[in-house]
């Protein structure tokens, strides 16, 4: 019995250290940061009949960047 719940505390430990490499992995594959996907939903290319500047873009995303502290340095 003692080594029936060794080995299983043991594949718990182990699929618990599977999900969170797969979870990390999946979270870090998309390109860009919050700021971009949002920028994205807001102006992104379906939006075609009143297409805002590259200048409006630039400032919204800078100041969602500061807004949300992700200008800072780590």
């Amino acid at each position: 019995m003692l080594t029936f719940l060794a080995r299983r505390a043991a594949l718990a430990v182990l699929t618990i250290v599977a999900v969170s490499i797969f979870s990390y992995a999946v979270i870090q594959m998309p390109a860009g940061d919050y700021v971009d996907r949002y920028s994205d939903l807001i102006f992104g290319e379906r939006r075609t009949l009143n297409p805002p500047s590259a200048e409006t873009v630039a400032e919204f995303k800078a100041t969602m960047r500061r807004d949300l502290g992700l200008d800072r340095p780590l």
